[in-house]
């Protein structure tokens, strides 16, 4: 995998935003050409031979996603903490591998429920940036951006609100369009999100701009705000229709993805509503009770070049005792997913993606007591296992 794309470092692809907001053995999934084994050999060499940072990290990273993909969580942890040591103090002569071994300490930090450690890692992802970047670099803007996603996923959705808006005035004032729309993009999905009536009739002011912006480069911007606003219909079926009417513009328009991009994501409805009845009721209290310590599902599905997606399953699962039941909703999340329309040959399947869910709830101090617990409310934690070769990474063209 490369060192900057692997599943716990990816960084976000600026001008392609994901707009969502996870009994026999199953067979293992291929995700790298090398075995853990290879990749703990290559990790043990680089730190023998004293390796330069940048090898270091890389082979970290190698070797911590092979852990994670593997279902030892606390393994991969482990390694990147040790690598963390090692290379903490080189962000001035290496920011951005010092940076992604945060960012991929962040995400497993995240899955393991350790909220703490999620947040920090992240500001230091950014700061390992200001460190060795000039001032104005542009991945210090998408590392605040990340910021911003921390805080929405831990509940702090004002705060990610400023910060997403702070961001775009940054990004405006320097000449970086691209970020300063995927800021504007994230602030205004969240605000729309907001049970405060003004909140909300905000977000659709934004939505609506930015689904009038001008120009072919916004085109994927435009389709995503029209789809946002188009879900919010007061009927499955007028917002079907409209979608439907919004994916055949863009396809006549020729603004067709070359890889899956997440136009729109159903919420993952869990059962956690009392107005859902006797039986979510039920496997609510079922939830809450299962160990969550690894109980992670993979999901395999066709992305078509039409924009759905097809042959949603579970691929396999953790061993724990658990019954799984929380995956279903998740599949369901998913069948309704709907991506922007893609280049296709004829008889062109699409892409097939595999996803890794975790069952995971976030550590709380107990008063009185030095002794930690899991909180009563669980969460999804999602990661893509994918291997799409992504674009190489540059500055976004300035307006200066």
């Amino acid at each position: 995998m490369q060192m900057r794309y692997g599943l716990l470092a990816s960084v976000l692809l600026i001008g392609q935003p994901a707009l969502a907001d996870d009994t026999k053995d199953p067979a293992p999934i291929v995700v790298t050409a090398h075995t853990l084994d290879d990749t703990a050999r290559a990790l043990d060499a680089c730190i023998q031979r004293k390796c330069p940072p940048d090898a270091d990290v890389k082979a970290t990273l190698a070797h911590a996603e092979n852990q994670f993909v593997a279902g030892d969580y606390k393994g991969a942890r482990g390694t990147l903490l040790k690598s963390i040591g090692r290379n903490h103090d080189e962000a001035k002569s290496y920011p951005v591998p010092v940076s992604d071994l945060y960012r991929a300490n962040a995400r497993i930090a995240a899955n393991l429920g350790e909220g703490d450690d999620y947040r920090l890692s992240t500001l230091d992802s950014r700061n390992a940036l200001r460190k060795g970047l000039p001032a104005d670099d542009w991945r210090i803007l998408v590392s605040s951006i990340e910021v911003g996603d921390m805080r929405a996923r831990l509940g702090f959705s004002r705060e990610a609100i400023k910060i997403y808006d702070d961001v775009g005035k940054q990004a405006k004032a320097k000449g970086y369009a691209k970020v300063a729309i995927v800021a504007a993009l994230r602030s205004a999905v969240l605000l729309m999100s907001s049970d405060m009536p003004d909140e909300a009739a905000e977000g659709r002011r934004r939505l609506e701009a930015l689904a009038a912006s001008p120009g072919k480069e916004m085109a994927s911007v435009r389709l995503a705000a029209k789809i946002i606003l188009a879900r919010k219909a007061r009927t499955k079926e007028e917002a079907d229709t409209a979608t439907a009417a919004l994916f055949a513009e863009q396809r006549e328009s020729g603004a067709l993805a070359k890889h899956p991009t997440i136009a729109f994501a159903p919420p993952i409805q869990m059962p956690d509503d009392a107005r859902n009845g006797k039986e979510s009721r039920t496997a609510l209290t079922s939830l809450q009770t299962q160990d969550v310590n690894g109980n992670w599902v993979d999901i395999g599905f066709w992305v078509t070049p039409s924009g759905k997606t097809s042959d949603v399953e579970v691929l396999r699962h953790s061993k724990n005792k658990g019954d799984f039941a929380w995956s279903k909703p998740v599949v369901q999340s998913i069948e309704g997913r709907l991506y922007v329309p893609m280049e296709a040959e004829p008889g062109d399947p699409g892409f097939y993606m595999v996803e890794r869910f975790t069952m995971t709830a976030l550590f709380e101090d107990q008063l009185g007591s030095r002794m930690r617990r899991r909180s009563s409310d669980y969460r999804i934690e999602r990661i893509d296992l994918t291997e799409i070769p992504p674009p190489e990474p540059s500055e976004p063209s300035s307006s200066k």
